[in-house]
């Protein structure tokens, strides 16, 4: 041994076990052998499972965060048999709605220790929704969130598995898995109702696509309100969720002066209309009045800013996931969650011109 090699390796001894790169071949046992406690406790902490006391847990998630210690979430899944992973099917995530919920999905798994895989679908026929979900349970999820997936052939949930674990988030059918959603209706009530104390007698409804529920949930629930207000059944127009769709159905009220409103099924249908108007020589909101729905961030910024319904989709995402973890824990569930809405007022809507 040369000469301060003795004296190197007792100070090597010495060193606190992981202060070496924090984040590379930190383990459990490191955590525990820094502090003196065994690795049951450490797990015990990082599991939030009773037995360890205050002092302790606050030792112990201080050495994780010093350490930079992460969970191996594959080693936890091979020692308890339990997969920590949920899986996420999701069609339209590149619009603000669907990536909203997205993001509360994921939050929400993240928080409860759980790794979300994410895979998408956007075909409309076929088996497309089966094969989604055969997909991520190829990749050893627990359980599926099927995230704003309207618009699918959702008759395929017949002939799942019903003993795997499935939520869905959006306007899926009654009973067949259990759900999240948001009172679309509602906001569809609060959306006319504000038009038509306004003055507004006709008007026009940009609807999603034919055939989607969530679309098909607002045009009729449009046409009911209207006979219970008293005004005539609106113009109904089918469109796609993106902002172009909007684009084109506005064009086809440029020249429609009975028209002096139009509720749009989201945000970016209105914003897409809203220009459309405006390139057609038409005022927002002295010639026609617009509202969204959603309340997406920019709906606030537009000129004019846009009325909308304002639904917490964030919040909607972490429902969908709080509904899965707890059918994963056996947990009684209800069969349909419903978050309200609100109506939100801001420059795109004004009296009805005389």
């Amino acid at each position: 041994m040369r000469p301060g090699q003795e004296e190197e390796k007792a100070i090597t001894d010495r060193r606190p076990r992981g202060t070496g790169n924090p984040h590379i071949g930190i383990s459990m046992a490191d955590v525990a052998a820094n502090l003196g406690v065994s690795t049951q406790t450490v797990s015990r902490v990082l599991s939030n499972s009773p037995g360890a006391s205050a002092e302790t847990r606050a030792r112990v998630l201080k050495e994780v965060d010093r350490l930079g210690y992460r969970p191996n979430r594959i080693a936890q899944s091979l020692a308890t048999g339990q997969s920590k992973t949920i899986g996420v099917l999701i069609t339209h995530e590149y619009l603000a709605g669907p990536s909203a919920i997205l993001h509360g999905i994921l939050a929400r798994a993240r928080e409860s220790g759980y790794i979300a895989l994410v895979d998408t679908v956007h075909e409309r026929r076929g088996d497309s929704l089966r094969a989604g979900i055969s997909a991520l349970i190829g990749q050893g999820v627990a359980g599926v969130v099927l995230a704003s997936v309207h618009g699918l052939p959702t008759k395929q949930l017949d002939e799942r598995d019903p003993t795997f674990p499935l939520v869905g988030i959006g306007r899926l059918p009654a009973g067949r898995i259990p759900t999240v959603a948001t009172d679309e209706a509602g906001g569809v009530r609060q959306s006319l109702e504000h038009l038509v104390k306004l003055g507004h007698r006709h008007v026009a409804v940009i609807c999603g696509p034919a055939g989607d529920p969530s679309a098909l949930i607002r045009r009729r629930t449009a046409s009911r309100i209207a006979e219970k207000l008293g005004v005539p059944t609106p113009m109904l127009v089918s469109s796609e969720w993106s902002a172009a769709a909007g684009y084109t159905a506005g064009r086809q009220l440029v020249d429609n002066q009975q028209i002096t409103a139009a509720m749009c099924a989201n945000d970016q249908i209105a914003i897409g209309v809203i220009s459309a108007l405006k390139q057609g020589g038409r005022s927002v909101p002295d010639d026609i009045s617009v509202t969204g729905f959603d309340d997406i961030p920019e709906a606030a910024y537009g000129i004019p800013s846009l009325t909308t319904i304002r639904q917490d989709l964030v919040a909607l995402g972490r429902e969908g996931c709080d509904l899965l973890l707890k059918v994963l824990d056996h947990q009684t569930v209800a069969p349909r969650i419903t978050l309200p809405c609100e109506l939100v007022v801001r420059g795109s809507t004004a009296p009805a011109r005389s």
